[in-house]
């Protein structure tokens, strides 16, 4: 029999919102995934959906409840539905909870290599290599001459917390140093109207 706990989130999630209660509902999902299989339920599109609507309420304990996931992660990436909140879990782990997802494929090169060669896992890969590096080289591609800046652009529209946080600070660090050329300045210019006040008071006066 499904306890009051499991059919208050899974209602929940059914009707694509969480109850008004939402604190008391939170606790509620922690305490459903304690008594859960996560691999099992990342594998089933219904249990699917329901993770990732956990996941957005960007709690820490929820996440890492839903990283046990690693420890079976190749069965969860090559399925569509662990696609799914792969993609999901990514974009809401914090940076040490990425590194976290990075060390588990490092440490199991042969899991790494077999997800690769899947195609839901090589997607789910390919995003994950593709968000590091447009933060590592944020720089680079603010200034490249051929329209880079364009496509960084779009990364800062799409990237969702924690990581587009993290992208957000790095370019107003750099925004002095941007702040005298059109190519440069066009993607501090994109911060600025996307209305975050922390973000933009940050940004350097000259621009």
């Amino acid at each position: 029999m499904l306890s009051n706990s499991c059919i208050g989130v899974q209602g929940s999630a059914h009707y694509n919102r969480p109850p008004l209660d939402h604190n008391n509902w939170s606790r509620e999902c922690l305490s459903y995934l304690s008594n859960q299989s996560v691999v099992k339920m990342a594998r089933n599109p219904k249990d699917s959906r329901l993770l990732q609507k956990i996941l957005e309420l960007n709690n820490y304990d929820h996440i890492q409840k839903i990283l046990e996931v690693l420890s079976s992660i190749y069965e969860v990436m090559i399925c569509e539905s662990g696609h799914a909140l792969f993609v999901k879990l990514v974009e809401f782990c914090n940076n040490q909870q990425l590194h976290l997802i990075l060390s588990t494929f490092q440490f199991h090169m042969d899991l790494f290599l077999q997800t690769a060669f899947t195609k839901n896992g090589s997607m789910s890969i390919e995003m994950l290599i593709v968000l590091y590096r447009v933060i590592s080289y944020f720089r680079d591609l603010a200034t490249n001459v051929n329209g880079c800046c364009i496509s960084l652009d779009v990364c800062i529209d799409h990237i969702t917390n924690p990581l587009r946080k993290e992208l957000l600070e790095r370019i107003v660090n750099q925004s002095a140093y941007f702040a005298h050329d059109p190519s440069r300045n066009y993607v501090v210019q994109h911060i600025l109207k996307l209305g975050d006040i922390e973000i933009s008071n940050k940004v350097h006066p000259s621009t």
